[in-house]
């Protein structure tokens, strides 16, 4: 669930993105996430998509229908074409091996943005 994000994106800016993640389950969610940023573009996760940060560990402890903002500032890269895209939002478990197995991931959001010439 994104909170914040601007509608346009010079290339090699430094951006912001603002997410929020819910709980939406009966009990208190405890423990780390990883939360990773990708660039699409559809409103689909595939492996096609490129990553706009390296996975962040979160560190949650949300109460039932509670929720926590993470905030992450990213480099929009030089090599995406000018366009219009989504910024994908994945939130997976952390295994610590990393992020790249689009299967694990257990929550997700994308939001249109415009990158544009510098």
């Amino acid at each position: 669930n994104y909170t914040t994000l601007p509608a346009t994106f010079p290339l090699g800016a430094t951006a912001i993105a603002q997410v929020t993640i819910d709980n939406q389950g009966g009990m208190p969610a405890r423990g780390v996430v990883d939360l990773q940023f990708y660039v699409s573009s559809d409103q689909t996760l595939s492996a096609d998509d490129l990553p706009l940060t390296a996975p962040i560990a979160v560190k949650v402890n949300i109460g039932i229908r509670q929720s926590k903002v993470v905030t992450k500032k990213f480099i929009v890269s030089q090599n995406i074409p000018p366009g219009t895209y989504y910024i994908l939002a994945a939130l997976m478990p952390d295994t610590g091996v990393g992020a790249d197995d689009l299967s694990s991931v257990v929550g997700f959001g994308a939001l249109p943005f415009q990158v544009v010439e510098s």
